[in-house]
């Protein structure tokens, strides 16, 4: 799991520098938690827009990725 989450992390932060995006997903073992690296006035509203299309990610919390998400998950 630590090394999934890895590479999910790592695939996630190399899109976000290529879209020159403000935001870093930051990860520790299967925990991980997206970050603004700049001061994003409406920021939250990303959060909104994610759990609106199913992933449930909330502003300010931590994630973790478990054995039950399957690589589609991931993706």
């Amino acid at each position: 799991l630590s090394e999934r989450t890895a590479a999910m992390a790592a695939e996630l932060n190399a899109a976000f520098r290529a879209a020159g995006a403000p935001l870093e997903v930051r990860h520790f073992a299967s925990m991980w938690k997206a970050v603004y690296t700049a001061e994003q006035p409406h920021g939250d509203l990303l959060f909104y827009m994610l759990r609106d299309r199913g992933v449930h990610v909330y502003d300010g919390f931590p994630c973790f990725l478990t054995a039950a998400h399957a690589d589609a998950d991931v993706r």
